[in-house]
């Protein structure tokens, strides 16, 4: 259950973390003139780049091996 926590933890932090993070960048070029479209596209990679990253931690979370390895260091043999 801890590292449960922990992972909601790290996903809360680290998504408001992109999210101001693309959101100066977004308006640091949105004032530049003629960056307006890379300003767009920077918000909408930094975005899918991190959700993209988030998911794969929650595939990895539940895979089999990250589990026996977790289980190896309750039970030792």
């Amino acid at each position: 259950m801890i590292e449960a926590d922990l992972f909601y933890l790290f996903g809360f932090f680290y998504s408001a973390f992109v999210c101001l993070t693309s959101m100066s960048m977004f308006w640091w070029l949105e004032r530049k003139p003629g960056w307006e479209w890379a300003a767009d596209f920077v918000a909408i990679a930094w975005i899918g780049l991190s959700m993209s990253f988030l998911a794969w931690l929650k595939v990895w979370m539940v895979s089999f091996s990250f589990v026996l390895t977790q289980l190896d260091t309750l039970i030792p043999f």
